[in-house]
């Protein structure tokens, strides 16, 4: 590698590289790898010195840089040649902030590394498959913040210039909803006769004395929802049960964390 010149903007590609140690005024066809990407090959005259320059080229990482003669003898490979566009932004992961409620779509992520008072397209990939962009504002700090986010993996964030310049990525972030319960079968009684509604079914793994709206199928009907309150230990108990089975029974908190489901349960008649 004899030199190197970056484009002179995003939107352009007029970056080059030069090799030496050919022969000169003669006929070159130039392989190389672009982001470990072969690209097809091109034919290019040396100069007088034995120079010759690839033009034409984007950013990127370029390897595997070989000169093969007319009559098929081939180069050594030089490289790795890095060309960069001018002023692309090289970000940093700042900060995240999960959202207070299962409910409130209010998580934050704050990037790092901006100019302040400059716009920005901002991109991220949403659970790996939701395409999401937005302009921002850098503020007097060089920070962006993405606002009003729910729970997920925040994959592929890159900010963008006016021009095209594209930062580096942020390759996940990861946002979850606070205190989702996890529930478990804790224990069952089942009805005492069988005229009399009295069987229980009793969950654990909450929080102890703390309301709970707690959902579930009878027989696979949906059946009305319980406001119930856990107690010291974190037990809720179902009482007033009728025999049946018992499915998705759920614990969800006044946030609107809904927790896993437990079941199936069934009660008998003795």
């Amino acid at each position: 590698i004899n030199s190197s010149t970056d484009p002179i903007d995003c939107s352009i590609d007029n970056g080059s590289i030069t090799i030496s140690g050919l022969n000169v005024n003669s006929t070159y066809i130039i392989n190389y790898d672009l982001n470990g990407i072969a690209v097809l090959p091109v034919q290019i005259p040396s100069d007088a010195t034995g120079l010759l320059v690839i033009s034409n080229l984007s950013q990127g990482l370029y390897d595997n840089i070989t000169a093969t003669t007319p009559n098929g003898c081939t180069s050594n490979p030089v490289g790795s040649v890095q060309l960069i566009d001018p002023d692309a932004p090289v970000i940093a992961f700042e900060a995240s902030t999960n959202p207070s409620g299962c409910t409130i779509d209010n998580g934050t992520i704050v990037l790092s590394g901006l100019t302040a008072g400059i716009a920005y397209d901002v991109t991220y990939i949403l659970n790996g498959f939701v395409p999401i962009s937005l302009n921002l504002v850098a503020d007097v700090s060089g920070l962006i913040t993405i606002p009003n986010l729910s729970q997920g993996n925040y994959g592929n964030i890159t900010v963008s210039t006016e021009n095209g310049c594209s930062s580096n990525a942020i390759e996940l972030v990861l946002l979850t909803d606070p205190d989702t319960p996890f529930i478990a079968l804790h224990s069952i009684s089942n009805p005492s006769e069988c005229t009399i509604d009295d069987g229980e079914i009793t969950i654990s793994g909450l929080e102890p004395n703390t309301t709970y709206d707690i959902n579930y199928l009878l027989n696979g009907i949906v059946q009305s929802t319980l406001n119930l309150v856990s107690d010291d230990t974190g037990l809720v108990t179902i009482n007033g049960l009728s025999e049946g089975l018992y499915e998705n029974i759920t614990a969800t908190t006044i946030d609107g964390c809904t927790s896993n489901t437990v079941g199936p349960v069934n009660l008998a008649d003795p």
